[in-house]
């Protein structure tokens, strides 16, 4: 019986999830419209572990690569494996390409790529065949590609994806694999020929290091660092050089004779024999070695000219404070929320004017008088009265706020927004659910609403950024002055319907739960409500908004008992990961902790 069959006359939600992509049905077949990176559906089920998946679709005009492929052992955030093929405007014109991902790194294997032609508009039916590691592409019934799984297999989804083009599907059926004698004897002949293969790739790492070796032989000879025979040892690294070549054409003749054992066509015995004549021209030309080896390239010079080194010398000298005085106006800038000198990206004569020049100059000393380094300037600022003032202004009418409504002069310190990044780690940090590992590759953006990663090590190009950082205004990846501050109404649908949000919200509730009981008594829903203030907002709550948090409490469980009454919404793509709680009491704290999530002293500095 079939695992999956789908004539893709509709978009079937009892067999997908759309990941992202523009998906609809045009012309009585599903069609992906949308120019973007991996445009993907997933699968809602783990596809058999062995199986056999064909598939029909065209290649659209729109794009570059116009990549379809297809995913399997599909991890989210873990790794995948893939097959696709792709038809470029370029050269190659386009190919079968089997690779692989891990944690969003994609390799694609030397062995995995074959070279092909196919049009845009054309019926391409692609059937491959996974059966433990061994992984066998058929195009048009035409064996095209054998190839040994580089991962180990787990079990996962079945993924239908589209790269930088459009494209649109007409059938794909998997199909489970039963254990039969004849696998069992390809399965074998696939280990030997894998065997084989190994051998010989060990035999071209050990030229590759002979070649290394005779090359720094001959050349201590031709330099005159050893004695010996120059023209026999240039000879000697030559033919090491060219017995990689002879290596590499046996190991293409060996795959090329798997292919003919597996499928004799013509083309797969066609490719025999070039592999054939590239063996016997391989060979003939190591004999003929004449001693052109690759030497050395010359060194350079043990001087340099000097010229970056007079720039940095000019830049940081004495007697040019423009260095340090820009070093100086932004790391005031990122502690005070506010620049001394408000035009950052422009210090020249149409710039403003400081606000406190004497203060620039001071601090612009200090930075290099220490030696350029930056952590006693940061010492200094946040030590300072200034940065200890509050920004308040008081109940009673406060002159300076008349004289100085902007706090040119830093009568008061300034609040401003938190940083983008700040606003989604400061809700995975208050439920104690960040991920604090260091380092690593780079993540993708699409999982900023599912990882615990600090978001500094998210993926961020003009072309790839993560969705909610970009509503509360992320860094520009182009420049790097100051970022703009906005106030907009995304911003809050993101705090209020995002993953994210929801889950860190249910999470916080319950550890808040655990520290100060379950109880409804008064006493007990006051102790929630202060300590949700202090872990979330860093402050006590007011009389009022103990009283308004207390009443919300009480009408909300209220509200919770009787479902029957309540207007269910969608939850759109992204589907909360953490389950709300099935006591109404305990939902009632989980929607108060995310109301707090949404209070504006959340995203505040003050």
């Amino acid at each position: 019986k079939p695992f999956l069959v789908d004539d893709f006359t509709s978009l079937k939600s009892d067999h997908w999830k759309v990941q992202n992509g523009t998906w609809e049905v045009k012309n009585g077949h599903l069609t992906q419209t949308a120019v973007t990176s991996f445009a993907t559906m997933v699968s809602l089920k783990n596809h058999p572990r062995n199986f056999v998946a064909r598939a029909k679709y065209r290649k659209l005009k729109p794009g570059t690569y116009r990549s379809v492929g297809f995913s399997f052992d599909h991890v989210p955030g873990v790794s995948t494996q893939d097959v696709y093929t792709s038809r470029t405007d370029g050269r190659p014109a386009g190919g079968v390409q089997a690779f692989h991902r891990i944690k969003g790194k994609q390799t694609y294997p030397q062995d995995g790529t074959t070279t092909g032609k196919f049009e845009v508009g054309d019926l391409i039916d692609l059937e491959f065949t996974v059966r433990e590691r061994n992984l066998t592409i058929k195009v048009n019934g035409e064996l095209r590609l054998e190839y040994t799984l580089p991962l180990e297999r787990q079990q996962g989804k079945f993924c239908v994806w589209n790269h930088a083009g459009n494209c649109e599907f007409h059938f794909l059926e998997i199909k489970p694999l039963t254990r039969t004698r004849q696998d069992i004897e390809l399965a074998l002949g696939a280990a030997r020929h894998g065997v084989l293969v190994a051998e010989k790739q060990n035999e071209l790492a050990a030229a590759k290091l002979q070649e290394q070796i005779t090359q720094w032989q001959a050349e201590r000879v031709r330099l005159g660092v050893t004695s010996g025979d120059v023209k026999k040892a240039a000879i000697a690294a030559h033919q090491a050089r060219l017995q990689q070549a002879v290596i590499e054409a046996q190991i293409e003749l060996l795959k090329a004779k798997r292919l003919v054992a597996l499928s004799a066509t013509d083309k797969n015995k066609q490719q025999q024999g070039v592999a054939e004549t590239k063996l016997q021209d391989s060979l003939a030309a190591r004999d003929q070695a004449d001693g052109s080896y690759t030497k050395y390239e010359p060194k350079y010079p043990a001087t340099s000219t000097g010229r970056r080194t007079a720039l940095a010398q000019w830049m940081t000298q004495a007697t040019n404070p423009r260095t340090s005085r820009i070093a100086v106006n932004h790391i005031w800038l990122r502690h005070f929320g506010e620049a001394l000198v408000p035009s950052v990206d422009n210090f020249g004569l149409s710039g403003k004017t400081p606000s406190h020049p004497q203060l620039l100059d001071w601090l612009a000393n200090q930075l290099a008088e220490n030696g350029w380094r930056m952590k006693p300037l940061h010492r200094l600022m946040v030590t300072s009265r200034t940065y200890r003032l509050t920004s308040r202004t008081g109940n009673s009418p406060n002159p300076n706020l008349e004289k100085d409504p902007e706090n040119r002069y830093l009568w008061r310190m300034n609040w401003h927004r938190m940083e983008a990044e700040a606003v989604r780690d400061s809700l995975l940090a208050v439920a104690g659910k960040m991920d604090l590992t260091v380092g690593g590759p780079d993540l993708v953006e699409v999982e900023g609403q599912t990882s615990r990663r600090r978001s500094l090590y998210f993926r961020t190009t003009p072309d790839n950024q993560m969705q909610m950082l970009t509503l509360f205004d992320q860094a520009n990846p182009t420049e790097c002055y100051r970022r703009r501050e906005s106030v907009v109404p995304q911003q809050a649908l993101a705090l209020f319907n995002g993953r994210l949000a929801i889950d860190m919200s249910r999470l916080l509730a319950a550890d808040l739960s655990k520290q100060v009981g379950t109880s409804t008594e008064p006493a007990s829903q006051q102790q929630f409500i202060v300590h949700a203030f202090q872990r979330i907002l860093s402050r006590q709550p007011t009389a009022e908004e103990t009283d308004d948090c207390q009443l919300f409490l009480s009408q909300n469980a209220q509200l919770l008992a009787k479902p029957d009454s309540l207007k269910t919404f969608p939850t759109g793509k992204e589907e909360p990961t953490v389950a709300a709680s099935t006591d109404i009491h305990q939902r009632a704290r989980e929607n108060l902790v995310h109301v707090l999530f949404n209070h504006n002293d959340f995203v505040t500095i003050r």
